[in-house]
């Protein structure tokens, strides 16, 4: 299971520009009935490097569709962590008001999903939002925490531009 991602034999044709990346079998499916052919599957596994490898042969850019619950953030984390190793370019997808990309379609149809992959944020906004989101901003104990660990995160980032951009979003 670690070397495979369920239907990149499909996604790999896809003239989206994109592998959109889920936990699931059954969003997968959904995806594609709904015209979105690039979705693709750990099926349930942890990421490996080696199937951010095979996405890495196929396209540029990887949506991460991920369920909303705990688990599925955490897996998005962890994702994040090894997809930006690579050249792609690494979007998270929230999706509001459903636990997974397949109850969101069956709830609000295709367009809105295509409305919410427009939308997916870089994985760098991702993770300062997340960050945000632990903290209360009532305190100046809150705030420093949150910018603290907000600093940490963009003094990894590679690109001094990119840390320029985003530093000034955090302040």
């Amino acid at each position: 299971k670690s070397r495979i991602l369920f239907a990149l034999n499909i996604a790999k044709k896809s003239k989206s520009g994109m592998l959109i990346l889920t936990e699931g079998n059954i969003d997968v499916v959904m995806l594609h009935q709904a015209g979105f052919d690039g979705a693709i599957a750990s099926l349930g596994t942890s990421l490996t490097e080696h199937q951010v490898n095979l996405m890495s042969r196929y396209t540029q850019r990887v949506v991460l569709a991920y369920d909303s619950d705990a688990a599925g953030i955490k897996a998005a984390q962890r994702a994040i962590g090894l997809i930006e190793k690579t050249d792609l370019d690494v979007r998270v997808l929230r999706i509001p008001g459903a636990k997974d990309p397949d109850e969101f379609i069956q709830k609000n149809g295709a367009d809105a999903f295509q409305t919410l992959l427009e939308r997916s944020e870089r994985q760098v906004e991702y993770r300062l939002a997340s960050i945000k989101s632990r903290h209360s901003f009532d305190s100046d104990e809150g705030r420093i925490r949150y910018l603290a660990e907000a600093t940490e995160l963009l003094a990894a980032i590679p690109s001094a531009v990119e840390r320029e951009i985003y530093a000034a979003a955090v302040a």
